[in-house]
C-alpha cells in the first residue's frame, strides 16, 4: 500500500500566505513592467518624435483688467485636429496678420472686424479668413483706393467685450467701416460675469442705460486638475503624444457626443417660448448694439452687424444631431430664431444687418460634397470663410452703388 500523504495544520495555515505573497509579487512585477515600458516609451518619444506646438489658452491670451483677457502679443500656436492644421500668429498688438499702424495712410479705406472665435478663425490660415477674402476682392475691383481689413476677433468674446475693445483699442485704427461678427453664444454670454473659469466684464441695464460692472475683472484661478494636466502636457512627452493622437481623433469627438454632455445654455436662444433669462439677455444685447452704433456714429464710422450662422441652421442633419443630443423638439426649439431676433433688433434700431444663412443653405444643397463647417468645433473652414467673405463683399459693393 502507498503511504498516505498528510498536511499538517501549520502547512494549511501557511498556504494562503504563500498565495497572497505570489499575488503581490505578480502585481509588483506588472507595475515595474509598466513603469519601465513607460520610461522606454518616453525616451523613444524624446529621441524620435517632435511634439507639435500646442494650443493653450494661457499661451495665447493674457489677463486684462477691463476685458478679462486679450490675445498675447507675438504669441503663436498650431491648432491641430483630424480636419486641419493651422498656424496662428499674433502681431505686436495681439492681432492676427501683419503690423497695422494706428495712423491710417492716405488713400486707404479701413474696415475693422469685431467678433469672437468665429471672426478670429483659428480653423483656417490667415490668408483664408473671411476678412482677408473681403480685402482681396475689394482691392481687385477698386483701383482708386486701397482697402485694409483689420480682424480683431478674439476667442470667447461677447458683445460687451467687443464694445469695450472698440472703445479702448479698436477706435485707434481710425476705421471707415466696422463689421461686428455676431455669433449664437453672444446673447447668453452678454448676461454672464464668467465663461467657464474665465472672468469677464458685464453690463447692467438701469433706467434704460448701460452700467459697466465686474471691473476690474478678477484674475483667472486654475484648479489643481488644470494645473496638473498642463504640467504633464508641458513636461511629459508621453502625455503630449496621447493628447495629440487621442483628443484630436474622431473617437474622442464621438465619445463627447455620447449623450452625457451637459446642455449648453447658449442654445436657449432657440427656445420658441422665451424664458425670463433669455428675454433679459436680449434686452441687454440690444442696448449693447445701440451703444456700438452710437460709438461708430460719433467717430464717423459706418456699422454693420454680420450674423454668423451655426451648422445646425445650415445643414438639416446637423440640426437633427442637436435634437438627438439634447432632446430638442421642433415644436419647442427653432435654430433660426436667434438670427431672426437679431435682424428684428437691427431693423428696429436702424443698424445695417446681413444674415447669410439662406446663402449658406443654398450652397450646401448645390455642393453636397463641400464642407463649410468644421466637424470638430462647428466653426467655418476655408470654404465657409470664402463664402462669408464673398457675401460681405457683395453687400458692401451694392451699398456703395
Amino acid at each position: 500500500m502507498q503511504p498516505s500523504l498528510s498536511i499538517s495544520n501549520s502547512e494549511k495555515a501557511f498556504a494562503p500566505i504563500q498565495s497572497k505573497s505570489k499575488l503581490i509579487s505578480k502585481w509588483i512585477f506588472l507595475v515595474l513592467l509598466f513603469v519601465v515600458s513607460l520610461l522606454a516609451f518616453e525616451v523613444a518619444l524624446r529621441i524620435f518624435w517632435v511634439p507639435p506646438l500646442e494650443t493653450r489658452e494661457e499661451f495665447l491670451v493674457q489677463y486684462d483688467p477691463i476685458l478679462g483677457w486679450r490675445k498675447t502679443p507675438y504669441a503663436a500656436a498650431i491648432h491641430k485636429n483630424h480636419e486641419y492644421t493651422v498656424i496662428e500668429k499674433y502681431n505686436s498688438k495681439g492681432l492676427r496678420g501683419p503690423e497695422y499702424s494706428y495712423q491710417k495712410p492716405a488713400n486707404e479705406y479701413r474696415i475693422v472686424v469685431l467678433g469672437d472665435s468665429h471672426a478670429e478663425g483659428h480653423s483656417v490660415q490667415f490668408k483664408d479668413l473671411f476678412s482677408e477674402v473681403l480685402k482681396r476682392k475689394l482691392n481687385e475691383t477698386q483701383r482708386s483706393v486701397h482697402y485694409e481689413v483689420i480682424n480683431t476677433g478674439t476667442g470667447g468674446y461677447s458683445t460687451d467685450q467687443e464694445l469695450l475693445f472698440f472703445q479702448n483699442e479698436g477706435r485707434k485704427y481710425q476705421s471707415d467701416f466696422t463689421v461686428l461678427a455676431f455669433s449664437l453664444n453672444n446673447v447668453w454670454y452678454n448676461s454672464l460675469t464668467a465663461i467657464s473659469s474665465w472672468h469677464k466684464p458685464s453690463f447692467e441695464l438701469k433706467d434704460g442705460k448701460l452700467h459697466l460692472t465686474h471691473v476690474p475683472v478678477p484674475k483667472f484661478e486654475e484648479s489643481f486638475y488644470t494645473k496638473m494636466r498642463r504640467f504633464l502636457k508641458k513636461n511629459i512627452y508621453a502625455a503630449k503624444f496621447i493628447h495629440d493622437h487621442i483628443s484630436h481623433s474622431r473617437f474622442y469627438w464621438f465619445l463627447s457626443r455620447s449623450g452625457l454632455t451637459p446642455f449648453p445654455d447658449q442654445l436657449r436662444v432657440w427656445q420658441r417660448k422665451e424664458t425670463a433669462q433669455i428675454r433679459e439677455a436680449w434686452k441687454l444685447t440690444e442696448a449693447l448694439l445701440i451703444k456700438l452704433k452710437e460709438e461708430m456714429e460719433s467717430s464717423g464710422n459706418r456699422f454693420l452687424v454680420f450674423y454668423v450662422p451655426v451648422a445646425a441652421s445650415v445643414y438639416p442633419e446637423a440640426w437633427q444631431e442637436k435634437q438627438r443630443e439634447y432632446g430638442l423638439s421642433e415644436s419647442e426649439w427653432d435654430p433660426f430664431q436667434d438670427g431672426r431676433k437679431l435682424g428684428e433688433i437691427c431693423r428696429r434700431r436702424g443698424i445695417d444687418f446681413v444674415n447669410p444663412v439662406e446663402r449658406f443653405r443654398r450652397a450646401a444643397v448645390q455642393n453636397p460634397h463641400q464642407e463649410y463647417y468644421s466637424f470638430k468645433n462647428e466653426h467655418w473652414v476655408r470654404e465657409g470663410h470664402q463664402l462669408g467673405g464673398e457675401i460681405l463683399f457683395e453687400y458692401l459693393t451694392e451699398k456703395e452703388h
